[in-house]
């Protein structure tokens, strides 16, 4: 087995593998020749304190991709070979990893002049991250610029918005993290409105590594209901994506089927890794990291919510294919359970699961969600009861979609009531009796708004529901 070189690579990484020699005179020049083009652009560099400060752009990662497809071919790298770490030279662009970059470059920079990547394009100032990127070191460096330009466009930021990576913002030559709530990953996280988690074949890296957990709980359990964490992998030469609810594309055509989709082409193979992931089984280079954090997530919020969260994350998105896999009724099973007793601020499916999936799936809504988006899932009148069970007492839903549900005048009227006892709710349901051209009468028009005083969100936006009685 492959031993974990660890979330992050000082000088001297774990085992004892040392930064290449000093007579590697091409890879150094290299180096020098990176930050002397940057410091023509811009100025030299300043440091500054606080790596939770040290957020880059992608424009600024670009320029390091131009960097690796140049000299590359110059750079010394280590790749685990029949039972032991062996020097590798002349890499590909596509083979480099962040352990390279930070061999070949970062820790180079750290050595030669005491500061981080960031460092380099900050000329002093603190940069707050809009997003958090929380991977594995062993994935390639073009595919994860790759993830994030994707990202970009999903989520409309430009790019010039602070991402914070560690690789780049933590010096790599004089690593000192800390206690877990002191630590820069802790501090920029908070910081920041969603995370991008990436995630290699069959889950490796970020399912496995006890950094990465740990981010998981404070993005996923501890950040809240506007937080948003967003999954994506590389397959077969594509950026594969399980987004947290729809993304922008989405709502500018009204079209939850897009993350239908998307959710539908994401590996199955990382679907059943995750579906098995567990605190406890996590490692981490250092121990005592391990063990900090094990304990951190248990008085926080527990593993056990971690564990089921980070279940439900991906088994909802991959329910129908859940379904049909050749051992999908012990996984779905496992999903259900899980999903109940996670902590999943958001839950979409637009694929026709049966109504008995379907019933089951609302049955398992966490008491945590605040959106509910289920068009075209086949719940019917026993599902549209039980989603107003549900809605009878829940204190954080803020959006539900039944759209093309097939729900009639019994389903409706179990809604209407379960929101009229709902001690924090005004009744929703408003007859429209309009006949709308080429479609069939409504028995009801769910998209009112009201207000909702004792509720943290004060709208609740559900879309409408096909209430024909021929279905």
């Amino acid at each position: 087995e492959e031993p974990a070189l660890g979330e992050f690579a000082p000088v001297v990484l774990t085992g004892g593998l040392a930064l290449p020699h000093d007579d590697d005179v091409a890879a150094r020049a290299a180096a020098r020749a990176f930050a002397a083009e940057v410091a023509r652009e811009h100025g030299q560099p300043v440091r500054v304190e606080g790596a939770e400060h040290r957020a880059i752009t992608l424009r600024e990662l670009g320029l390091l991709v131009e960097h690796v497809e140049e000299h590359s071919r110059s750079w010394v790298g280590r790749r685990w070979s029949a039972g032991a770490w062996r020097e590798v030279r002349g890499l590909k662009p596509e083979e480099v990893n962040l352990y390279d970059v930070n061999l070949n470059l970062l820790a180079r920079l750290g050595a030669e002049l005491g500061i981080s990547f960031s460092e380099l394009f900050a000329r002093g100032q603190e940069r707050k991250p809009k997003v958090f990127l929380s991977h594995a070191w062993s994935h390639s460096l073009l595919q994860t610029y790759e993830a994030l330009v994707q990202h970009a466009k999903d989520r409309g930021y430009g790019e010039d918005e602070p991402i914070w990576i560690c690789a780049f913002a933590i010096r790599q030559h004089a690593v000192e993290l800390g206690a877990i709530e002191d630590s820069p990953f802790f501090k920029a996280l908070k910081a920041t409105a969603m995370t991008l988690i990436i995630v290699a074949a069959e889950g490796e890296g970020v399912l496995d590594r006890s950094w990465c957990a740990l981010e998981m709980n404070l993005a996923m359990v501890e950040g809240g209901a506007g937080y948003l964490t967003d999954i994506y992998t590389h397959h077969e030469g594509e950026v594969q994506r399980l987004t947290d609810g729809l993304i922008a594309a989405d709502r500018h055509r009204n079209n939850a089927g897009g993350k239908a989709r998307r959710d539908g082409e994401f590996p199955f193979a990382i679907i059943e890794r995750a579906l098995k992931f567990a605190l406890a089984d996590t490692k981490a280079a250092v121990q005592l990291d391990r063990d900090n954090i094990l304990q951190y997530v248990q008085q926080a919020a527990g593993a056990e919510l971690l564990d089921a969260t980070v279940r439900a994350r991906y088994f909802v998105a991959a329910l129908e294919a859940v379904v049909k896999a050749h051992n999908g009724a012990a996984l779905v099973a496992a999903g259900f359970e899980a999903l109940g007793r996670s902590a999943l601020p958001r839950l979409s499916l637009t694929s026709a699961i049966g109504e008995v999936h379907a019933h089951t799936l609302v049955r398992s809504l966490p008491s945590s969600v605040v959106e509910v988006l289920l068009p075209g899932v086949e719940i019917g009148d026993e599902g549209a009861m039980l989603v107003g069970t549900f809605l009878s007492s829940s204190k954080a839903l803020t959006t539900l979609d039944l759209n093309s549900n097939k729900i009639g005048e019994a389903g409706a009227l179990g809604l209407s009531k379960a929101l009229e006892v709902n001690a924090s709710a005004q009744p929703l349901l408003q007859p429209d009796r309009r006949r709308r051209r080429g479609r069939p009468r409504q028995g009801a028009d769910l998209a009112q708004s009201q207000q909702y005083p004792d509720r943290r969100t004060s709208r609740l936006a559900i879309r409408t529901a096909w209430l024909s009685k021929t279905g």
